[in-house]
């Protein structure tokens, strides 16, 4: 059996829904891509707190925080999203915290 031929406005309707879907995905690669920065930041920020807090890696995890190997692979850059406990747990003990603080108005895109 031949296919149907489609109609100018079924080939528009196909490229439009198309279009659509391409631009939904690009929003979530977009948005993945922010929350995994966010992650990696984070992550940074923490190893460094946890570098400079004068204990090894072996007493903090000593003291109930993440495994050696955890803080050596946040520090190696080998995991991308941290659990939020973990790195909660690794800056109580080197004396931090995680707080929300007031910034300035900014527009949401």
């Amino acid at each position: 059996m031949p296919a149907k031929i489609k109609t100018a406005a079924e080939v528009i309707s196909v490229i439009d829904t198309l279009a659509a879907q391409r631009a939904k995905e690009k929003r979530e690669f977009a948005q993945k891509r922010a929350e995994l920065e966010f992650f990696e930041d984070l992550r940074d920020d923490v190893v460094a707190i946890a570098r400079n807090s004068g204990l090894s890696f072996g007493e903090i995890h000593a003291r109930g925080g993440p495994t050696v190997g955890t803080l050596t692979k946040w520090m190696d850059k080998e995991v991308h999203r941290p659990w939020l406990g973990k790195m909660r747990s690794t800056l109580r003990i080197c004396g931090h915290d995680f707080a929300i603080v007031e910034t300035s108005p900014r527009s949401v895109a």
